[in-house]
C-alpha cells in the first residue's frame, strides 16, 4: 500500500477491519502520522462546498458567489470569509495550522482545457501520410466498390389523427389497439374478428381498405362512429363531448358468448341461474373491476385477477340453504382479445397471461395499453421495447 488511501480501499472491502488481512508489509505511520497540507485542505474545501450548497438552498448564500468550476466558487466565497476561514464543525485534523498558507491559485487563473478524442487521432494520421490524395485505381480486372448497406429505418404504428371538431381520442385509442392487432396477424385475422359483430367488421373492412390504400384510417373511424351514433345517440355524442372507452369497448367487444357464467350453491349445489351479462371473458370479452380494492390486499397482476374472476363470491344467499352463492365462469372458445377495464393503480400489467379454455390453456399477449385522464385517451403499444404515443396532430 503505497499511503493512507490505498489502506482505506482495502479496509472498505469488508464489513469491518476483523475480516480483511492485507498481505504486504503494513507501514502504520501512513495512517498514523498525521496528514499534509494539501488532504487537510481537500477536507476543508470539501465542508466549505457543503456549506455553500446549504447557503444556496435556503437562498442565504451571497450574490457575488458563484463561478463556473470549484476553484473559482471556493475563491468568491473565501473573499467574503477570510482565506482561513474555518467552516462550523471542522474536524480537528484538518484545521488550519501555523506556517500553513492558502493553496488557492492567484485570480484570474484559468485552467487549461485540451481537446482529446478522434480528432486529435486523425490529425496525427494525416501527419504521418505523404502520399498525396487521389483517386485509387482498380488493381485486379473487375474489381469493384462494394455498395454500402441501405440504412434501415424502423417505423413506428399507423395511428389515427384525432378529430378536433367531433372530439374521437376514444375511437383512437381502441382502434389504434385494433389496428395493430389485425396488421401483426395478417389478413386470416379478419374472419376471426368479424365474430365480434357488425361494428368490428365494419372497422375490419376499412383496415383492408387502408391496407390497399383505398381508404384512410379516419375514414374507417367515422363510418363505425356514425353506426354507433345513430344506434346510441346518447353514448356515442358528436362535437367536443367525451364518449367513455367502457361504453365503446361493451359495443365492439360484447355481441358474442365466448362461454358462460353460473350463479352456484357450493353447499346444496343448487343452480340458480346462468348470466349473460359482463364478466370474466364469460358472456363477453369485457373485464369490469368494479370491486378490485377489496379482493386484493397487496399488488396483484392481470393474471392474479382473471383467476379470481373464475369463481368469486355473488352477493346473494341461497333460497334453498341461506349459504353464501358462487359465480362460476368457463370458456367454452377462446376469444381473438379481451379488454379489462382497471380502474387500480396499483395493478401490474403482466405481459402474458394463460386462460383455461375447456381442457386446453391458450396464452394471451399484452398488445396496448389505453390511459384515460382530464376527458381524454390515448394509446401506447406494445412492441418490445418500442412504445408508440398517439398525439392530437400526428399518426
Amino acid at each position: 500500500c503505497k499511503n493512507h488511501f490505498s489502506y482505506y480501499t482495502a479496509l472498505s472491502r469488508g464489513s469491518s477491519s476483523d475480516g480483511t488481512l492485507i498481505i504486504q508489509g503494513m507501514d502504520e505511520r501512513k495512517i498514523t502520522s498525521g496528514i499534509d497540507g494539501h488532504l487537510r485542505q481537500e477536507f476543508r474545501e470539501l465542508e466549505m462546498l457543503n456549506e455553500i450548497t446549504l447557503l444556496r438552498y435556503r437562498n442565504n448564500l451571497p450574490i457575488d458567489v458563484g463561478g463556473n468550476n470549484r476553484r473559482d466558487i471556493l475563491q468568491a466565497f473565501q473573499r467574503g470569509k477570510g482565506g482561513f476561514y474555518e467552516p462550523q464543525g471542522l474536524d480537528t485534523h484538518a484545521r488550519w495550522r501555523k506556517g500553513d498558507a492558502p493553496l488557492l491559485p492567484p485570480d484570474g487563473y484559468q485552467g487549461k482545457w485540451t481537446l482529446v478524442g478522434d480528432d486529435t487521432k486523425k490529425r496525427t494520421a494525416e501527419s504521418k501520410n505523404t502520399v498525396g490524395h487521389g483517386k485509387r485505381k482498380a488493381m485486379v480486372t473487375g474489381e469493384q466498390k462494394q455498395p454500402k448497406k441501405p440504412k434501415v429505418v424502423k417505423s413506428g404504428p399507423v395511428g389515427l389523427v384525432w378529430d378536433p371538431v367531433d372530439h374521437s381520442c376514444a375511437y383512437d385509442a381502441m382502434f389504434t389497439a385494433l389496428y395493430d392487432i389485425w396488421q401483426a396477424h395478417g389478413p386470416k385475422w379478419s374472419d376471426r374478428l368479424k365474430e365480434y359483430g357488425v361494428y368490428v367488421s365494419a372497422l375490419v373492412q376499412g383496415f383492408e381498405s387502408c391496407r390497399a390504400k383505398t381508404e384512410r384510417l379516419e375514414s374507417a373511424r367515422d363510418r363505425v362512429r356514425e353506426m354507433l351514433h345513430r344506434t346510441w345517440p346518447n353514448d356515442f355524442p358528436k362535437g367536443p363531448a367525451v364518449t367513455a372507452i367502457d361504453d365503446l369497448a361493451s359495443k365492439i367487444f360484447g355481441s358474442v358468448d365466448w362461454g358462460v357464467s353460473t350463479v352456484k350453491c357450493t353447499r346444496c349445489n343448487q343452480v340458480v341461474n346462468s348470466l349473460g351479462g359482463p364478466g370474466f371473458c364469460g358472456a363477453q370479452t369485457v373485464v369490469y373491476d368494479k370491486e378490485l380494492h377489496s379482493q386484493f390486499k397487496f399488488n396483484y397482476g392481470i393474471a392474479n385477477w382473471l383467476t379470481s374472476r373464475r369463481m368469486y363470491k355473488a352477493n346473494r344467499i341461497c333460497s334453498n340453504c341461506g349459504n353464501g352463492l358462487v359465480v362460476t365462469t368457463t370458456l367454452n372458445k377462446f376469444p381473438p382479445c379481451f379488454y379489462l377495464s382497471l380502474s387500480d393503480k396499483n395493478v401490474l400489467l403482466d405481459p402474458a397471461v394463460m386462460l383455461n379454455v375447456g381442457e386446453k390453456k391458450v396464452g394471451y399477449m399484452l398488445r396496448a395499453v389505453i390511459y384515460s385522464g382530464d376527458s381524454h385517451f390515448t394509446s401506447p403499444g406494445v412492441y418490445g421495447v418500442l412504445i408508440y404515443q398517439q398525439t392530437s396532430d400526428q399518426r
